[in-house]
């Protein structure tokens, strides 16, 4: 005997990729950024995690990335965890930027995307990549 249901089923529509959680465009990866700053022996980590479609990711790639370059090395600690907080952003950045342009997603009112900016190397930030450099010596001259 066949059931059948007295009522239509209604699905609710939801979203099939996620949102991101600054401006409600979709798609977004979840992703984390970190920022170092160095203060003389220690140093401050910060993480800024969660789902970001591509303008939103990118723009707190720069912001977080180039807090890292300019107050990263001002610490015995910054100098040999900056280099690495760069490099785990920029494998990262990869996640945000293989998405597509956003669009809309199923938010009442959303904000606009953020702002990424201009480049990360056209920034007086990337100055701090000059910083690297002399550090490098110094510590290659004192292990010598």
């Amino acid at each position: 005997m066949a059931s059948t249901v007295p009522f239509p089923v209604l699905h609710p529509i939801a979203p099939t990729e996620p949102d991101c959680q600054v401006c409600a465009r979709t798609p977004a990866a979840r992703v984390a950024f970190r920022s170092l700053v160095g203060m003389l022996v220690l140093h401050r980590l910060r993480t800024v995690r969660g789902w970001y479609c591509r303008d939103c990711g990118l723009a707190i790639f720069r912001a977080q990335t180039g807090r890292t370059l300019v107050a990263g090395w001002w610490s015995v600690t910054g100098l040999l965890g900056t280099p690495v907080v760069l490099l785990a952003n920029v494998w990262r950045l990869h996640t945000v930027t293989r998405l597509r342009p956003g669009r809309p997603g199923y938010a009442l009112s959303p904000a606009p995307p953020l702002d990424p900016g201009t480049p990360l190397l056209h920034r007086r930030a990337a100055l701090g990549l000059l910083m690297f450099v002399p550090l490098a010596l110094v510590l290659i001259a004192a292990v010598a």
